[in-house]
């Protein structure tokens, strides 16, 4: 038991430092590096939130994708937003490019919501496990 299990330990291993050297190559061969992230989120007098980057002395008022979650990425990526109208709060939708409103929820709306709904459903550990199964 001892020697199977110390084998199967080696082979983990051995595949985990396979898997490192191929995202090190990967990354360098692409030129991608980690960016380090300058941004830092502040309040202003009024109440509101804005964020600054120490490095490019940058202020805005919109979040950075840097500090963004991945929902929040794939949210600002659709040019529907949501809203609710001043007077009778009934929910629309408007679309940034094409400055339409529409009463109903357009189709792209919905597919974006669709997929942040599976992204937050996705367990952190879904890759892990997937990989610890081609193990046994």
């Amino acid at each position: 038991i001892n020697a199977e299990y110390g084998k199967q330990w080696y082979q983990r291993r051995v595949r985990a430092m396979a898997q490192m050297a191929m995202t090190q190559t990967s990354s360098s061969a692409t030129g991608k590096k980690k960016k380090k992230n300058n941004w830092t989120e502040h309040t202003s007098p009024d109440g509101r939130t804005y964020y600054y980057n120490n490095e490019t002395k940058q202020s805005l008022w919109s979040k950075p994708d840097e500090l963004k979650t991945p929902a929040e990425r794939i949210l600002s990526k659709c040019p529907w937003k949501e809203h609710k109208h001043a007077e009778t709060a009934k929910v629309y939708f408007y679309n940034s490019d094409t400055k339409e409103s529409t009463w109903t929820e357009p189709e792209d709306f919905t597919k974006m919501k669709e997929d942040i709904k599976k992204l937050e459903d996705k367990p952190e550990s879904e890759d892990e496990e997937s990989d610890s199964d081609k193990e046994t």
